[in-house]
């Protein structure tokens, strides 16, 4: 089966993934949509797909730290897949190991600045607390290659970095070395959010300004900076602190 796996962390890349694979002659899917067509068996394999979900199928609610769950039709193989596991580590595991899994990464800051510029009234802390499932329980899965998207490469860094993922996910970069030469040469924003205040102050490294900025919710950065023993080591090994400053 032509199928890729892309669990992502809200606001860490997930679009550049997917439109990079759909250049590639890829289908998007949502676990939601396919997940009972995986398990019956009954996915056209003839068609190459890459599936995303968010590590987390729940989201923090206005009302501080309460839970929503999404619908997904009420079937009862989602219901087990990705209600009992919440779509976290359970069902992601699931299906990391059923097919190759590219995970795309970004500075944790820059999500949690990213995803407080578009929903100000909401927590982020389950952000911070995707990354550290992810590193915990899949930083060593033979099936996982994780996609650091922000790091300060060159051109040519970039296209092997490109071919080095793509070949881990079964593509055939042959076939395909005008997309990846493009890709490399442009690497375009996707899903960009617009009039990002914070913007500016991250990549000056100002995190006094930032501090400023984000008032109450310094607290979310607070819970980033005491995960760091277990986020920096592996974030360290994708090239961040050499090839990307991490300012907090």
């Amino acid at each position: 089966m032509s199928l890729v796996f892309c669990p992502t962390m809200p606001q860490s890349g997930t679009w550049f993934v997917l439109r990079l694979f759909e250049r590639l002659g890829y289908k998007i899917e949502h676990t939601g949509e396919i997940m009972s067509r995986i398990v019956n068996m009954t996915v056209d394999i003839s068609i190459p797909t890459i599936l995303h979900t968010h590590v987390f199928a729940f989201y923090y609610n206005p009302a501080p730290y309460k839970e929503s769950w999404p619908s997904y039709g009420g079937d009862a193989i989602q219901e087990y897949i990705v209600r009992k596991n919440k779509m976290s580590i359970g069902g992601i595991k699931l299906l990391a190991s059923m097919f190759k899994t590219v995970i795309p990464i970004r500075d944790p800051l820059a999500s949690l600045l990213t995803r407080e510029r578009r929903a100000p009234n909401l927590r982020h802390f389950y952000i911070v607390d995707g990354y550290v499932e992810v590193v915990r329980e899949l930083s060593n899965h033979p099936n996982v290659k994780f996609f650091p998207l922000d790091l300060n490469l060159t051109e040519e860094e970039r296209y092997e970095l490109l071919v080095d993922v793509l070949t881990h996910c079964g593509v055939d970069v042959s076939k395909h070395s005008e997309e990846i030469n493009d890709t490399a040469i442009h690497w375009r924003k996707e899903n960009v959010t617009p009039n990002n205040s914070f913007r500016e102050h991250y990549d000056a490294g100002d995190i006094d300004k930032l501090k400023e900025l984000l008032g109450h919710k310094w607290a979310e950065v607070a819970h980033l900076k005491n995960m760091g023993g277990i986020l920096v080591p592996f974030l360290s090994k994708l090239g961040y602190n050499e090839k990307r400053t991490l300012i907090w």
